[in-house]
């Protein structure tokens, strides 16, 4: 089975493909070890019941935008998810430009805790504008 993660520095959202919706705390590396991670995981009892039964995870996260950022994330998921054989983690700004844009060039944009937005090319962000936080008008 399928779980996407799509996690901010405040909540996590996690979806299977049976449209079962679990809710954890946010995981930023930044902030998380992956050790914290899987013990906050380990705390949701929802998604515990079904982890053994998920084969693929992707994983859309708050500053998982450098190697090491995201092997945090990955180590914890791969800990978590004993039988998936395949875990991607990626920024949460990928995930919202390829939603955004459908996979073709354009602008996507994130307001919520922390604001972000990118150019999407070639299912790639690229040129990520410095976040600066909530912008209140």
């Amino acid at each position: 089975m399928i779980i996407i993660a799509e996690s901010g520095s405040t909540k996590t959202n996690w979806l299977t493909e049976n449209k079962e919706l679990f809710e954890t705390i946010g995981f930023n590396p930044l902030f998380y070890s992956s050790q914290n991670i899987f013990d906050e995981m380990m705390k949701q009892n929802g998604l515990r019941t079904a982890k053994d039964q998920i084969t693929k995870v992707f994983f859309y996260g708050a500053s998982c935008s450098s190697d090491e950022r995201k092997q945090i994330v990955f180590d914890a998921l791969k800990k978590y998810f004993t039988n998936a054989d395949e875990i991607k983690v990626d920024h949460d700004m990928t995930a919202a430009a390829l939603v955004t844009c459908g996979g073709k060039p354009g602008i996507a944009c994130i307001l919520g805790t922390g604001s972000n937005s990118c150019v999407l090319m070639a299912k790639k962000c690229w040129k990520m504008a410095l976040p600066s936080g909530l912008v209140i008008f």
